[in-house]
């Protein structure tokens, strides 16, 4: 998810700052985004990380990124309610489960 509308970036692709939310959905590549790609994002300075863990049915929330590492990683389980944090602004939530097979 990007901050602003796509006519913000007529002339360019979005950047790292730019980007308000990554979501990845993990199987078969759970260890790579848990490893490499969070890394990656972490130094973006990517704000917000999910991953949609199908293996354990949960979501996992990576915020607060300083340096390479996120600060901070909450776990939703597939009962419970995902809050929608944007730019720290709470957006409202959905339930895991809508998000979960």
């Amino acid at each position: 998810m990007i901050r602003g509308s796509n006519a913000d970036y007529p002339d360019r692709h979005p950047g790292p700052g730019d980007v308000a939310l990554v979501i990845e959905v993990a199987e078969a590549s759970l260890a790579y985004d848990r490893g490499i790609k969070k890394v990656a994002y972490a130094s973006a300075g990517t704000p917000v990380y999910w991953i949609v863990n199908l293996i354990d049915r949960q979501i996992e929330i990576h915020t607060d990124p300083r340096g390479d590492v996120y600060q901070s990683v909450s776990i939703i389980p597939a009962g419970s309610m995902v809050p929608l944090v944007i730019a720290g602004i709470n957006a409202g939530s959905i339930p895991a489960a809508s998000i979960l097979p």
